[in-house]
Parts: structure tokens; C-alpha cells; sequence
């Protein structure tokens, strides 16, 4: 072999080997991962960013505008009617409604066509009468009444309310109702337990109203069935 053809080896091979080093390191640099920027780690947890909060939820946010309401005020009971033929209980009532039959027997019915009671402008006192059925002292006695037909004896308006005799109240008759077609005026006298010394219990008790009347007289009241008073004791 010719010292020519060995040199062109040398050469072929060396180009050969050239070319392969060079397809070696594109392959290495294409396959390295590329690098990333580094992240500072944050000093204290203090300096990490908060999670962001997202919309407020509909019904909490109801909730948080809804007005504040107090709470209700407790109400006391009402009074309670008595159990009937059973003796009183603390608090309970017993009403009883004055018809016909315990007026007084000099009572008058022929004022007005709503047949008031009347006393005939005899200038007698205008009474009516009820029982007391149990011995316990109430705590109070309440006389309602509706006064209308209304004539003063010299000029005077006072009347006073009695039981059994004793004053127990007042009220003041109108100048204005002397005739049978006079107006209604309510009346009630309420008497506390420790000025009811003179209720006889279980007797008939006597309401009488006197004073320098020359005409009086009571109304019915639909209210109360057509009943001309009311007295109603409480225990």
C-alpha cells in the first residue's frame, strides 16, 4: 500500500470522528433539563401570601344584616274564674250579674222603653242586693253599674255607694240626664279586701246608692245579658 492511500485514511477517519463528536454534544446540551429560576423561601410564616377569600356566602350575609329583635316581654296571666261549688282559689274571681229578682222591692221599672230601674223619684235610695258565698275575704269587691236617668234634689250631684250601710265610693250624677232618654254613664267602685270589714259571708250583702237624688235610675246593659249591675269579688 502507497504512503498516499494510508494518508487519505487517516484523513477520512479523522473527519469521521470529528463529525461523531459533534452529533455527541448536540444529543448531551438538546436532552439537559433547562434550568429554573430559584424561589425564595419566605423569612417567617408571617410573610407567606394570605388564600384569598372568595364572595360571602347569600344566607350569611342575611343572617349578618338581618335586625336584631328583643326579647318578648312575658305576659302576666289574666285572672281566672272560680271553679263553681268549689271554695276559691288565690287569684280567681266569681262574678255575679244583678237581674229582676235582686233589686230592691221598691225599685221602679217604668222609666224609658229599656225598662230602667229606677226609684220611682220617690227620692229613696236606688239598692240592689247580692250573696257572698264563701267565708274567705276576697282581696277585692268591683260594683259596675250604668247610671242614666238622673234628677237632682236641690241642686246636688254626689252620690255615694254603700254596702251593708258603710261607704265604699262616689260618683257624680249629670245635670243634663233628667229625663228617661238620658245617655249612659258607666259607674264602678272597687273596694280592696281590707275595707270590706262589713260584707256579711255567705248572707246577702246590700248595695244602696243615696245621696240628694231626686230621680235615679240604672240602665241594662246588653252586655250583660240585660242585667242592671255587676259585682264581681276577687280571692
Amino acid at each position: 500500500m502507497s504512503a498516499a492511500v494510508v494518508l487519505k485514511g487517516m484523513q477520512r477517519t479523522a473527519r469521521i470522528g470529528a463529525l461523531l463528536g459533534l452529533s455527541l454534544m448536540a444529543c448531551s446540551v438538546s436532552t439537559s433539563p433547562p434550568e429554573s429560576d430559584p424561589i425564595a423561601a419566605p423569612d417567617r410564616a408571617g410573610d407567606a401570601q394570605e388564600t384569598p377569600v372568595g364572595p360571602p356566602d347569600e344566607a350569611q350575609g342575611i343572617r349578618v344584616g338581618a335586625p336584631e329583635f328583643g326579647k318578648p316581654a312575658l305576659v302576666a296571666p289574666g285572672p281566672t274564674a272560680c271553679v263553681a261549688d268549689e271554695e276559691p282559689f288565690a287569684g280567681c274571681f266569681i262574678t255575679q250579674d244583678i237581674g229582676k229578682n235582686t233589686l230592691g222591692a221598691d225599685v221602679s221599672m217604668t222609666c224609658g222603653d229599656d225598662k230602667q230601674a229606677s226609684n220611682g223619684c220617690s227620692s229613696k235610695p236606688l239598692a240592689f242586693e247580692f250573696v257572698d258565698e264563701w267565708a274567705v275575704r276576697p282581696t277585692k269587691l268591683t260594683i259596675a253599674f250604668d247610671t242614666a236617668f238622673f234628677c237632682a234634689a236641690g241642686g246636688g250631684l254626689m252620690q255615694v255607694v254603700e254596702i251593708n250601710g258603710r261607704p265604699v265610693g262616689s260618683f257624680e250624677g249629670n245635670m243634663t240626664d233628667c229625663n228617661c232618654q238620658a245617655t249612659s254613664k258607666e259607674r264602678v267602685i272597687e273596694v280592696r279586701g281590707d275595707s270590706l270589714g262589713m260584707l256579711k259571708p255567705g248572707l246577702m250583702n246590700r248595695v244602696s246608692i243615696v245621696g240628694p237624688n231626686h230621680c235615679l235610675a240604672l240602665r241594662p246593659r246588653t252586655g250583660w245579658h240585660g242585667a242592671y249591675a255587676r259585682v264581681t269579688t276577687t280571692y
